[in-house]
């Protein structure tokens, strides 16, 4: 329990939406524990110590680097704030909730039960008696996590792929349990009676056409992701242009402004830290009218009167608007007016980033260094 604990204390670090369900499956375990008459205070309090530790230590972490109230202020503004960006229709949430394959998978376990349940031949119930009573409380589990996956997907309301993986890590645990249980009753049954029930047999082929598929899926995915490479063509570019500008030299004198990831990858490569603590451009170029977008626009313009970047690196498109080019700035008219007055184009490339998208990327230098 304290390993249970502590996993979703680290799981809650990542993102926050897993700790209301590792509540939810400590109050299961309790109240199994509690059902068998089994003692469960220590070990409710062990997963209660082993959530906390890696909290503490992010809480340290913050405090130390006097980073608390910049953390407080991205959560409880600029997150709600993000929140509203890019949401989609629930048709399209559930377009693209599962790819076709593991949709299969879902419908063929779902299959299983309703088949079992509507069985009326005595060997039919028995087969969904054992359904529902082999793991009946993990099951009851995994069908919580399937729902709370489902929840965190449709709240977030984006349609990402890696917003679904809750909902299908369950999906999968629960679809493989229904078809390995239809099999354990197959074993067990008399052939004789198998073949007097067509429920039973519609039950128990349901159940082996699941088996048949997550056997043929699980190393086609397998292959798929082993031959997988991660096209890092605009970091390389961007870190040779980087290196070009000064390298070292250009720590806290860089400032990207970005959505895709290439430009953080190439900055952490070098060591080289941002001018300003500003996280994704959508902050700046957001509606004039947003208090969120006023709010980090003073600021950064500030730090950059104050102590002005050497180099901006500014990346193609803005999520989630989907401007062209470099047409977001013009969405701010007096970072773009600044730009021109007070920078020259360095270069100006584009690649394939990991992904296979197309994103090209415009350097801008100081007009003093560019003469240099």
């Amino acid at each position: 329990m304290g390993l249970f604990g502590l996993c979703a204390g680290v799981a809650t670090t990542i993102k926050p939406t897993p700790l209301p369900f590792a509540l939810l499956l400590l109050l299961f375990a309790i109240l199994v524990l509690r059902e068998r008459r089994q003692p469960w205070a220590l070990l409710a309090a062990s997963a209660v110590a082993g959530m906390l530790v890696p909290l503490a230590v992010v809480l340290e972490f913050l405090m130390r680097e006097h980073a608390l109230h910049a953390f407080l202020q991205m959560e409880r503004v600029m997150l709600p704030y993000y929140a509203t960006l890019g949401r989609q229709s629930m048709g399209h949430l559930l377009e693209h909730a599962l790819p076709p394959s593991l949709l299969a998978m879902a419908l063929l376990a779902m299959a299983v039960v309703i088949a079992g349940c509507g069985s009326e031949e005595g060997n039919g119930n028995r087969i969904h008696q054992r359904l529902l009573a082999e793991g009946s409380w993990e099951q009851v589990v995994l069908g919580a996590g399937i729902l709370f996956g489902v929840a965190s997907y449709v709240a977030q309301g984006k349609g990402f792929a890696y917003h679904r993986y809750p909902a299908v890590g369950f999906l999968l645990c629960w679809a493989g349990i229904q078809f390995a249980m239809v099999l354990r009753s197959w074993e067990r049954e008399p052939r004789a009676t198998l073949r007097s029930a067509r429920g039973v047999r519609t039950v128990r082929w349901l159940g082996m056409a699941g088996l048949i598929l997550g056997a043929v899926l699980a190393p086609v995915y397998l292959a798929k992701a082993s031959r997988l490479q991660w096209n890092e063509q605009v970091t390389d570019m961007l870190q040779e242009d980087l290196t070009a500008l000064g390298g070292p030299a250009l720590s806290t004198h860089v400032q990207c402004l970005y959505t895709f990831s290439e430009c953080d990858t190439a900055l952490y490569r070098m060591r080289l830290v941002q001018s300003t603590g500003l996280f994704y451009d959508y902050f700046l170029f957001g509606p004039q009218t947003s208090p969120v977008v006023q709010s980090v626009q003073r600021r950064f313009s500030g730090e950059i009167q104050r102590d002005p970047p050497q180099v901006f690196v500014v990346l193609t498109g803005l999520y989630p608007d989907g401007v062209p080019g470099y047409g977001k700035l013009r969405l701010w008219p007096w970072f773009d007016n600044y730009l021109a007055a007070n920078y020259s184009v360095y270069t100006e490339r584009s690649g394939r980033t990991g992904d296979g998208m197309q994103l090209g990327y415009r350097i801008y230098a100081r007009k003093q260094q560019a003469s240099r």
